[in-house]
């Protein structure tokens, strides 16, 4: 499901499903990551939080497309809200492979911070842009782990300053689904798929940029009204896709947070495949093939199994309902942005 080559400072999931055969690739812009309640990362942010070089903030009141773009020189959106800001300022950039809050995972705040669009170019200055680059993987603009937690504190920053946002960090106990080793055990300790191991690929590359990456093979194909995944992944880091993928709407089956429970270590060959929903969130809209997209993102109907299902018969996994903590940040106050 997620083909392309993975880094953990991705910002962006793409989604292969079929739809009457044809393959759509949508990428959705996503807000997802996991807050750990104090800190919110292994070592606590500095007092004095680093910030832009240049900051514009305009209300976008169009009905287009909605984009954003995170690289060595800065933070750019366009028609996003001020959730999405806070989403991403508050993430956590040591967990891969994503780095934003899952929306789930913020609560409080006026409604216009989810229905009021803005435009914002955030800008480092340009030693730091350089410094950024010379750190980062060349053939990416995506920003590495520690370039893109600056730019996350940066984002707090610019928050509090012009949005005069306070926040705070609180654990809930609440219903969650962990996800557990089946009766039977695991099904995928000791099985190759012929997929490239990217993340290896790209640490590699990062070693020695001026290699050339090498060609990669394209991923097996994916049934008809089918979501399908194959990758290199590690337990925690699947429990995390499958949050993801609840929170989104993109695996409705899956309501609750996931953690991992399985007690296994290390990463693993993933090959999952489940029943697609009969909508897919954004299927026709940001970044599809409208021209293969049925109106409304339509699948054709699908006799896949279910996540439940697939997990269960196809990796030896189940998914548990039990409580568990999970952790929020609160929104406990703020105002719109002041002018440029």
């Amino acid at each position: 499901m997620n083909h392309l080559p993975r880094k953990p400072a991705h910002l962006k999931i793409r989604l292969l499903a079929t739809l009457g055969g044809i393959a759509v690739n949508i990428i959705l812009v996503l807000a997802l990551a996991l807050v750990v309640s104090t800190p919110i990362r292994a070592q606590s942010p500095p007092d004095s939080l680093p910030s832009f070089e240049v900051v514009s903030i305009k209300p976008n009141h169009s009905e287009g497309n909605s984009m954003h773009q995170v690289t060595a020189s800065g933070f750019k959106m366009i028609n996003l809200n001020t959730r999405f800001l806070i989403e991403f300022a508050y993430g956590q950039s040591s967990v891969p492979p994503y780095d934003a809050l899952r929306p789930s995972q913020l609560v409080g705040g006026p409604s216009w911070i989810r229905t009021e669009q803005f435009d914002v170019d955030a800008k480092v200055d340009d030693a730091l842009a350089e410094k950024f680059q010379k750190a980062d993987n060349t053939s990416s603009p995506i920003p590495s782990p520690d370039a893109l937690h600056e730019i996350q504190l940066m984002m707090q920053s610019l928050l509090k300053d012009r949005f005069k946002l306070q926040v705070h960090r609180e654990m809930r106990k609440g219903t969650v689904l962990a996800l557990e080793v089946a009766k039977g055990g695991p099904k995928f300790l000791n099985t190759k798929f012929d997929v490239p191991d990217y993340a290896a690929i790209y640490a590699a590359h990062q070693k020695n940029p001026d290699q050339p990456l090498p060609k990669l093979s394209p991923p097996p194909p994916c049934g008809a009204g089918m979501m399908c995944m194959w990758r290199h992944e590690s337990m925690t880091q699947l429990a995390y896709f499958l949050w993801d993928m609840g929170d989104h709407h993109i695996v409705p089956e899956i309501e609750r947070p996931v953690i991992d429970e399985t007690g296994l270590k290390g990463d693993y060959y993933i090959q999952l495949q489940w029943a697609r929903p009969a909508v897919l969130p954004g299927a026709g809209l940001l970044g599809s093939d409208a021209g293969n997209s049925p109106p409304g993102g339509a699948a054709a109907e699908s006799t896949g199994p279910s996540i439940f299902t697939a997990l269960e018969e196809q990796l030896g996994l189940k998914l548990q309902g039990t409580k568990g903590p999970v952790e929020y940040v609160v929104v406990d106050h703020i105002e719109h942005p002041t002018e440029n």
